[in-house]
């Protein structure tokens, strides 16, 4: 998944030479692509398609992780290359 697009990251984020250490370290990693697990389709009543997924996560310091129910449009999702 496109988590740039899904989440709408890139408008968002500051430098990284910003963020403070903790932070970096202790916080979710999001970033780029990352492999997520599709369960379902909905449909909205202005015939946009959303996908229903679920994206596992870990902090920077790999201390910590969580798994993200998101519902995203479309263009945020992919097959992996190998199921091309």
């Amino acid at each position: 998944m496109d988590m740039d697009i899904a989440l709408g990251l890139a408008r968002h984020t500051p430098r990284a030479d910003r963020i403070p250490l903790h932070v970096k370290a202790t916080a979710i990693h999001i970033d780029g692509i990352m492999a997520g697990t599709q369960f379902a389709w909905l449909r909205t009543t202005t015939s946009v398609w959303i996908a229903v997924v679920k994206v596992a996560a870990t902090s920077g310091n790999h201390q910590n992780t969580i798994t993200l129910d998101l519902c995203v449009t479309e263009d945020a999702i992919s097959l992996p290359v190998d199921h091309r």
